[in-house]
């Protein structure tokens, strides 16, 4: 007989078997945080195609508005010292590229088209972007501080920040014949 106790001529086995279950365990454990992984990345996708079809939902209905507005102000005959505006964005699919910090961005350009509806000419005419006056996400600002009647100019939107996105209001301000300081904040939807 040996004078070695039998517990631990035992141990190897035991740690052997006990590795095999903690190594077996760890797969398990593996297989099911990867489904969920799965799971949350289809959940992402889907709330991501429901936000864009929330979105394109929006875009139509403000069509229909300002459809509605042009109408509104062609019956009713506004009185001629009113500019009134619309707000209208798309992308098109166009992409923009600049330096900025030493690092080169990449955006889709999202354009924001600016028309006046009204009968009278609107000047000194402004854009602020969530009520700043130079926000990051301006691209390219209005060409022309004067907008003819039913007359349009466009302002080019980059996505900035981190996590890059777009302003949420749109604010014009200006001024017409009425001799009173206009403004029309509108949502930025796309």
């Amino acid at each position: 007989m040996s004078d070695t106790p039998t517990w631990i001529s035992v141990g190897p086995a035991v740690l052997s078997a006990l590795a095999a279950v903690v190594s077996a365990g760890a797969a398990v454990w593996a297989i099911c945080a990867n489904r969920r992984s799965k799971r949350t990345e289809k959940a992402a996708e889907r709330a991501q195609n429901e936000s864009v079809n929330a979105q394109k939902q929006a875009a139509k209905a403000l069509e229909r508005i300002a459809n509605v507005q042009t109408e509104h102000f062609r019956e009713a005959g506004k009185e001629h010292s009113i500019a009134e505006f619309i707000v209208r964005m798309e992308c098109r699919g166009d992409t923009l590229e600049w330096r900025e910090g030493g690092k080169i961005h990449i955006s889709p350009a999202y354009r924001v088209h600016v028309e006046n509806l009204g009968p009278a000419e609107a000047r000194n005419v402004s854009v602020l972007l969530d009520s700043k006056d130079h926000h990051p996400a301006l691209y390219k600002d209005l060409q022309q501080h004067t907008i003819a009647p039913r007359a349009r100019d466009m302002i080019i939107l980059r996505m900035h920040g981190d996590p890059p996105r777009l302003p949420a209001i749109i604010t014009i301000t200006w001024e017409d014949d009425s001799g009173e300081p206009r403004e029309h904040s509108s949502a930025l939807v796309f």
